[in-house]
């Protein structure tokens, strides 16, 4: 048994089974298919055979990790469903968004409001952000939701997500010969941080979308390490991996992705004109190729149901953000004196102002921290 190759596999399988999910969910849309146990099976069954095959790592440390990695997420439902979700946020939308995915109710179908008033739902209708934003971490919670009969269990998403970046980080940097110890440190110090711990219990997707931006660029230094190129199957996967799940948890997500990706391309890109060892020409084709693909099937295909239909519907795939009659979200969620400020100044106040969540409708300004 070797130590990196559980932990790979335990990170791999964890971070294959979330996108698994999402893409068998959005393909199953398209047939009439809403989130159930058998799509929650498949992705398992397929993210298993995948961690198997890929690493090229010995059978038993395969299926130790696979081991460790299905107690991981069966622990983290159990934490989750164990915790009401009290966020303002976590029950206006993401709730709705996961109740109505499992009654049924089919996004290129039709409005989810439809399905609100079919089923008698109370509650405020949020149809304009349950059609409209990427519902990645909401298939999830649903197909959770399914098998275990309780929606608080979909949440564990972030937590699930958080096991697969830290065993991933602590496996790749084993390879690079680091300590146990100071790995497990390291993995600590980049999952569990303050975004982590506030949002675990909760159906808020920020803490989800910066786990799996952190798979993102593990992925791609793993991709440019010359030292390890035996491992640029399993860089290739975790990229697409983490890529399809940003881009199918938050708007931004796409955005985020897309420039850490395209930062590495063109570091990439230099070395190959530079002609340095373990760069080839033939590489950056394959490379471009990957991402070509990559970047329209995350938005064209199974991000069908948000990017797509919102083009379709509304002339802009960012709709209700941007496009005709868009929404404007910050005005409101923001300091009143921010509405005549220059960006410079609102970034700056942002990042050295005491945090708080100030609205305008409070009248409160932002108060620098120290030392200013």
């Amino acid at each position: 048994l070797s130590f990196t190759q559980i932990a790979f596999s335990c990170g791999l399988s964890s971070t294959l089974f979330l996108t698994f999910l999402v893409a068998f969910t959005a393909l199953g849309f398209a047939i009439g298919i809403s989130p159930s146990i058998p799509t929650t099976v498949v992705s398992a069954i397929f993210a298993c055979i995948v961690t198997i095959l890929l690493p090229r790592c010995h059978w038993l440390s395969a299926l130790a990790g696979l081991l460790v990695s299905a107690a991981l997420v069966f622990a983290a439902c159990a934490v989750c469903s164990s915790f009401y979700d009290f966020s303002y946020d976590g029950n206006a939308i993401p709730k709705l968004a996961v109740s109505a995915l499992r009654g049924g109710w089919i996004p290129i179908e039709g409005s989810s409001s439809i399905w609100q008033e079919a089923n008698e739902v109370f509650g405020e209708h949020c149809s304009i952000w349950t059609d409209h934003y990427p519902q990645g971490t909401w298939e999830i919670a649903a197909n959770l939701y399914a098998c275990t009969g309780s929606i608080e269990t979909g949440k564990a998403y972030t937590l699930i997500a958080a096991f697969g970046a830290a065993m991933l980080l602590v496996a790749y940097l084993r390879t690079r010969r680091i300590s146990v110890g100071k790995c497990i440190i390291l993995a600590l110090v980049a999952t569990v941080n303050p975004i982590t711990v506030a949002q675990f219990l909760t159906f808020y997707n920020d803490a989800f979308l910066m786990l799996e931006l952190l798979v993102l660029l593990l992925g791609l230094t793993m991709l440019v390490d010359v030292q390890q190129t035996r491992l640029r199957p399993v860089a290739f996967t975790l990229i697409a991996c983490a890529f399809l799940l940003c881009t199918e948890t938050k708007f931004t997500g796409l955005a985020y992705a897309g420039v850490f990706s395209l930062s590495f391309y063109i570091y990439l890109l230099a070395k190959t004109l530079r002609r340095r060892e373990g760069f080839t020409a033939s590489f950056l084709l394959g490379v471009s190729a990957f991402f070509a693909i990559l970047i329209s099937s995350s938005v064209l295909v199974f991000g069908f149901s948000s990017y797509v239909m919102n083009f379709l519907e509304h002339g802009h795939p960012l709709y209700p953000l941007f496009g005709e009659n868009a929404e404007d979200i910050m005005t409101s969620n923001s300091p009143a004196s921010f509405a005549d400020s220059s960006n410079p100044r609102k970034l700056l106040l942002s990042f050295f102002s005491q945090s708080g969540n100030i609205l305008a409708a409070s009248g409160a300004e932002p108060v620098l921290k120290l030392p200013f």
